[in-house]
């Protein structure tokens, strides 16, 4: 009988520490702004002059970094999007787009205060 309430004792205290414990991490680890980026391939020889043959766009996104006090919210893809672009030699317009693409992802990363739910 002695040994059941020692080990019922044992169990509550790990119990009591192991949520004590878990309510006190926090990892610091928070994220940081990155701007949108365009991306501009090899050029291509035109008619009227040279452009691209793609561009790569990259949205405006947050991406993981060590912060104090912070940690990381549920993350969201957003697309990167390759335009590839073709010679069309009319005067109005004298490039046009080819094919519109997705190419990759990039991951929005919120923080937030350690501690919130």
């Amino acid at each position: 009988m002695h040994e059941r309430k020692t080990l019922a004792a044992l169990v509550a205290a790990a119990l009591l520490l192991t949520s004590s414990a878990s309510a006190q991490f926090c990892p610091h680890r928070g994220s940081e702004w990155q701007r949108a980026a365009t991306m501009a391939g090899p050029w291509m020889h035109c008619t009227w002059g040279p452009w691209p043959a793609w561009h790569l766009y990259v949205p405006a996104h947050r991406q993981p970094t060590a912060r104090p006090q912070k940690t990381l919210g549920n993350a969201r893809p957003l697309a990167r999007r390759l335009i590839r672009y073709q010679c069309a030699d009319y005067l109005a317009a004298p490039i046009g787009p080819l094919r519109i693409a997705i190419s990759g992802w990039v991951y929005d990363v919120p923080q937030r205060q350690c501690g919130s739910i």
